[in-house]
């Protein structure tokens, strides 16, 4: 087997450096958590350096030891899918390659014997095809893979999609992968998407914990097979049970690939998706892929066509009486109200989006991975974001915001790494807006401690708009050296 990649060498240093923060605070030292796992106190040592693996049952009691409710052990399992999937892939590629070798003898055999004219070469991609490097599963630059998904394009696919119309082959041929993985069953069953699902929950939580470049390789290439369950042969629920699972897959995927700041690979992931959730008849996925889908043109400043997305999107929301969907597209709608500098209807969609997470707590949704706000930080959160976007107009909502996230980073889940990173750097950018300049060097200080323990370019990208921010507001020197240690960091 070829030498281990980087990046999962990476995992197992992050992994290692997880079960250090959660021993130290246990206060368990190394020998003792030795000890309850059967093991001395150098393997140990090892396993947090990322030198070795340690295997599912000692995960399991250094979960439990150090009272981590799960989050080891998860961070083990898409360690472990990765590199399943990573061994996977040479085999497929050391199978490709013989088989390459195989075809070449056959072709000369069969020229030797004057049954064909020459050997077969391989065909020239024609200009409209992929280039190499850019089916999902493997990563590529943005600029490439960006190439295939223009914003229009994604725009026009997602309206086919939504309403059920046709998709022509060039449609076709921006949403598909096509790409040979493992075998899949002949037949599958319900437990099969099981654990399509499970493996969605596993690297669901390494995302939320460490962000999306922690598991998006892992991601795409499960994702790769997973998608191959629809060559098998199933009962109709047991088909509409794998669509409505691949799309909350595909989903988790394209926020990676956003996560990364790669909109053009997240696009087409949530564009997939998007036909998932019609292929299952779940009107509820189908609405939360559309807000996905408005987000990246949120990103990108296009806030007219967004609004117009999440608009479309809150039709099937409504048809499904699903709150939970209901106040993600309101609390979106505001995002972009604010990016659009109107105050008025940015309130209004608040206090849609305060109403429907309301009732949601009363008729909770059923499980569609990230539709539902899952924790008592969000509501106030995406508050603080909507107000800190109008603040970029009027900065006396960016106090409101303050207060807003003052209460999201109280009630937040310590565990939710990423969601407290950004939380904390937008309530500096308001602090530092305010004039609280204390106040706002403390919450910087935090930032810059806790930066590492995430891999998120696009939480990368806000801290990089904090240093700038604080070179506007402010000529405080301590303020300013912050400012040169973030554009330090961001660099490297």
């Amino acid at each position: 087997m070829a030498r281990e990649p980087e990046e999962l060498t990476e995992m197992r240093r992050t992994l290692g450096a997880q079960l250090t923060t959660c021993r130290t605070a246990a206060k368990l030292t190394q020998g003792q958590l030795g000890k309850a796992a059967f093991r001395d106190r150098t393997s140990v040592n090892h396993i947090e350096k990322g030198r070795t693996p340690g295997d599912e049952r000692f995960w399991k009691i250094a979960d439990e030891q150090c009272h981590a409710d799960g989050a080891l052990l998860a961070t083990f399992h898409a360690v472990e899918a990765a590199k399943h999937e990573y061994e996977a892939r040479i085999r497929e590629a050391q199978l490709a390659e013989v088989r390459a070798k195989a075809n070449a003898l056959r072709a000369t055999a069969l020229a030797l014997v004057g049954q064909v004219d020459q050997p077969a070469t391989p065909e020239t991609p024609t200009s409209d095809a992929l280039p190499a490097g850019t089916v999902e599963g493997n990563p590529c630059p943005a600029t490439a893979e960006d190439q295939s998904m223009k914003r229009r394009e994604a725009m026009g696919l997602a309206a086919k999609i939504a309403v059920g119309a046709g998709l022509t082959a060039a449609d076709r041929t921006m949403l598909d992968t096509p790409v040979e993985v493992s075998p899949v069953p002949a037949r599958i069953g319900q437990q099969d998407v099981a654990r399509v699902e499970e493996m969605t929950r596993v690297f669901m939580a390494r995302d939320k914990a460490l962000g999306g470049g922690s598991c998006r390789d892992a991601v795409l290439g499960y994702l790769n097979w997973a998608e191959q369950l629809r060559r098998s042969t199933a009962s109709d629920s047991v088909r509409r049970s794998l669509d409505a699972a691949l799309a909350r897959l595909q989903s988790l995927a394209g926020w990676t690939s956003e996560d990364l700041c790669l909109p053009g690979s997240a696009a087409r992931c949530y564009l997939r998706s998007l036909e998932s959730a019609q292929l299952a008849e779940d009107p509820v996925l189908a609405a939360h892929t559309l807000r996905c889908i408005g987000r990246l043109h949120l990103d990108a400043g296009q806030h007219r066509d967004a609004l117009q997305i999440f608009r479309q999107g809150s039709l099937p929301a409504q048809d499904a009486a699903s709150p939970g969907t209901l106040a993600g597209l309101a609390l979106h709608e505001a995002w972009a109200y604010a990016g659009l500098g109107n105050a008025n209807e940015m309130q209004r969609a608040l206090q849609r989006a305060e109403q429907e997470y309301t009732r949601g707590q009363e008729e909770p949704d059923q499980w569609v991975g990230v539709v539902v706000l899952p924790d008592r930080s969000d509501l106030p959160a995406s508050r603080a974001y909507a107000y800190t976007r109008l603040a970029v107009h009027d900065k006396q909502f960016a106090e409101a915001a303050v207060t807003d996230l003052t209460e999201a980073l109280t009630l937040g889940d310590p565990s939710r790494a990423r969601a407290m990173l950004r939380g904390r750097i937008t309530l500096a950018t308001n602090q530092y807006r305010c004039g609280e300049t204390n106040l706002a060097n403390a919450s910087t200080e935090q930032v810059l401690a806790t930066i590492g323990q995430v891999n998120s370019p696009r939480t990368t990208r806000d801290m990089a708009a904090l240093g700038s921010e604080i070179r506007r507001h402010t000529t405080d020197s301590t303020a300013l050296d912050l400012a040169h240690r973030i554009n330090t960091e961001v660099a490297a």
